[in-house]
């Protein structure tokens, strides 16, 4: 019986010496680490001019500094049009679909889990969105990709 109980301590010993130590401030190399975030897989990358088709859509971009459109405007709104709109989420009408307001009217909007970036937005706080219109079946939608809480407001 005692040698059964130096085997298992020598056994315990040695799967101990053998196995990686991770020290405090480091971190483990496990199995998903390897991974890039979708960021980093969206840079860059191969444009071929003679070939377009096979060339991914790239994440809309924004002017920051660009005029806010009304929603009035939308019927003159193109299909993946960026937009900026500046009002008021109202309500929410199902998970990612809320209800905006502006000063000429209101309509749907998608808002993208990014979006929000951490922020709380209430009824009346004023905020600005950017958007890309998405045009199909006769039907028009906004997917908003970022939001921006106007300062000063509530």
């Amino acid at each position: 019986m005692a040698s059964f109980a130096a085997n298992a301590e020598n056994s315990v010993a040695q799967t101990t010496e053998n196995s990686p130590t991770i020290q405090k401030g480091e971190k483990h190399q496990g199995k998903h680490h390897h991974k890039k975030s979708r960021g980093e897989r969206m840079r860059g990358g191969f444009v071929d001019p003679s070939n377009p088709q096979t060339q991914k859509k790239a994440m809309p971009s924004f002017d920051a500094n660009q005029l806010a459109s009304l929603i009035s405007q939308k019927g003159e709104w193109k299909d993946d049009q960026q937009v900026v709109l500046q009002g008021k989420i109202v309500k929410q009408l199902s998970k990612n679909d809320f209800l905006f307001r502006d000063n000429s009217g209101e309509t749907e909007i998608e808002v993208k889990h990014r979006a929000w970036k951490g922020q709380i937005i209430k009824p009346n706080d004023e905020v600005k969105i950017f958007a890309e219109v998405d045009k199909s079946d006769n039907k028009l939608e906004l997917e908003v990709h970022h939001i921006v809480k106007i300062q000063g407001e509530n």
